[in-house]
Formats: structure tokens, sequence, C-alpha cells
């Protein structure tokens, strides 16, 4: 899907908590499998059952601030990360 072209050799990942980096936003997705990042406490994840939610992901790996785009713009959750670290050559600090 073209992800070697932003998340090129050398990307620098943080594990973090999801928080959106925008009011008006409220989740992301992983850039290699598209799953969903939502922070619990906030937007319309809160109200609905944890039924509901299995599905969403509310930390994961994140661009850090070296990141072209800035710290945060990128997201990858856990299993992508394990799967594609070494083929990419992300790094985690």
């Amino acid at each position: 899907m073209g992800q070697e072209h932003s998340l090129v050799p050398g990307t620098q990942f943080v594990w973090k908590r999801y928080r959106s980096a925008r009011g008006d936003w409220d989740h992301d997705h992983c850039s290699m499998c598209q799953a969903k990042f939502m922070d619990p406490a906030g937007g319309s994840i809160a109200v609905q059952p944890a039924s509901a939610t299995a599905d969403v992901l509310c930390a994961g790996y994140t661009t850090t601030e070296s990141f072209a785009r800035g710290e945060g713009y990128e997201w990858v959750c856990a299993t992508c990360y394990e799967d594609f670290a070494v083929e990419f050559r992300w790094e985690s600090v």
C-alpha cells in the first residue's frame, strides 16, 4: 500500500497510549493493517459497551518528533510493528 514511501528505513517509533492529535479528530488507523486506534477516555468510544470496542486499540507505536510529518502522525499496531520492523529497519526509542 505504499507505506515504504512514508515510513522509510530508520523511522523512529515510541510506544504510547493513543491520543488524538486534533480536537476534531477521534481516531487514527494502523498505517499497515488499518486497525483503528481511539482514546477510550474521549470521543464516541467512551459511550459504547466494551463488546462493541474489542477491535479498537488504545495504544501502539507512533512516530517520534524526528519524523518528517511530526510526532504522532503515523500509528502502527504492535502486531504490524513486530512483523515489519526488521524489513523496514524501524527503530523503537
